[in-house]
């Protein structure tokens, strides 16, 4: 598909897969004149009084090889469109030596090999952008699959932790321990499993939202429950300031996935400090703020940071394990909402910002 926009052609390559969805590359323009104007002869400072010119839709000159400059109101002696898709291209051949009446096919010729030259680029560059394309859904989908296989598991062993826990004698604190350690390990992992099929979701444009009634206040508390043990263990005090009691009509599964992805930065990156979250609800939306004492993040990442696969920094090394993708994924479903999520100004630490419209 061509169009023109942003002063120039723009190429879209397009095929509709099997489960009736259209799959489409965009081609770079700006890489795929970089590459036409490598494969042409260069510029040159010798030869006689002719230059061929690779003229665009606007009719401006793209490129032009050979010494001589033809006066500005000089026609071109051969003018030969490209062939498709490159059909608003043409190449110009000036010169003011008479063409012999045997020499003008084989010029034309010429015009018309250069210009199949660059279609079969264009070709090449859907080729390759779609085989990265095929490429990037094959490993989708593994992630996908290899995630769905996994939490039927994944439940049943916090589900038997879970029950490890109520049987386990109230003095075997040791014991007790290692189950917590289980159950916390499991519901990360369960987190992360989450993520990774919302963002999935996500990119096949299939992320709806369920609401229920639920009121936020009992959602809130359920989260900072969740992740009570593993806050407790980084030295992390929650001052939870309540404000949004009323039954409300919201997707409660989707709002504890929001919080949990938050209180998962809090868990990886403001340790020793305490977090304050509060609520304020009104008749037709709720403001979650979540306040940590952590080192913040700089004014210029702020938007970065709700990016997929964004990492201010290279946590990995720094023992910091996580995806790159919750605080989109969150930010996303909040939207859903009616609402967003976004990154307050603060001295210090980090706030985040979370408005919910009822349903």
């Amino acid at each position: 598909h061509v169009w023109y926009w942003g002063g120039g052609l723009n190429l879209m390559f397009w095929r509709r897969i099997p489960d009736g969805r259209l799959v489409a590359v965009e081609v770079d323009r700006v890489q795929l004149l970089a590459d036409v104007v490598a494969r042409l002869p260069d510029t040159g400072s010798e030869g006689g009084e002719e230059t061929t010119a690779l003229i665009d839709s606007a009719g401006e000159v793209i490129y032009q090889w050979g010494a001589w400059t033809p006066a500005p109101s000089q026609a071109p002696r051969i003018l030969h469109a490209l062939p498709a898709p490159l059909a608003a291209w043409r190449l110009a051949w000036t010169g003011t030596v008479p063409v012999p009446a045997g020499m003008a096919p084989g010029l034309l010729i010429g015009l018309v090999a250069i210009g199949l030259a660059l279609a079969g680029l264009a070709v090449w560059f859907y080729r390759e952008s779609t085989r990265a394309l095929r490429e990037a859904a094959r490993r989708v989908t593994f992630v996908n699959q290899v995630s769905h296989e996994l939490k039927t598991p994944l439940t049943n062993i916090r589900m038997y932790a879970e029950l490890l826990a109520d049987e386990l004698d109230d003095e075997d604190d040791r014991a007790a321990r290692h189950v917590a350690i289980i159950e916390g390990e499991s519901q990360r992992l369960s987190r992360l499993i989450g993520n990774i099929l919302t963002f999935a979701r996500q990119s096949r444009d299939a992320l709806q939202l369920r609401p229920t009634e639920a009121v936020i206040d009992d959602v809130i508390r359920d989260a900072i429950e969740g992740f009570a043990p593993s806050l407790e263990r980084c030295g992390v005090a929650v001052a939870f300031e309540p404000g949004a009691p009323a039954t409300v009509r919201v997707d409660a599964d989707a709002l504890g996935q929001i919080l949990g992805n938050l209180l998962s930065n809090v868990e990886k990156y403001a340790h020793g400090g305490p977090v304050r979250i509060t609520a304020v609800q009104t008749p037709t939306d709720t403001t979650i703020t979540v306040h940590d004492s952590g080192p913040g993040i700089p004014r210029g990442d702020r938007q970065r940071v709700f990016e997929p696969f964004e990492r201010l920094s290279d946590a990995l090394e720094e023992g910091v394990s996580g995806t790159g993708i919750g605080l989109g994924i969150a930010r996303d479903l909040a939207r859903l909402h009616g609402g967003d999520l976004t990154l307050l100004p603060t001295e210090r630490g980090a706030a985040f910002e979370l408005r919910l419209r009822h349903a």
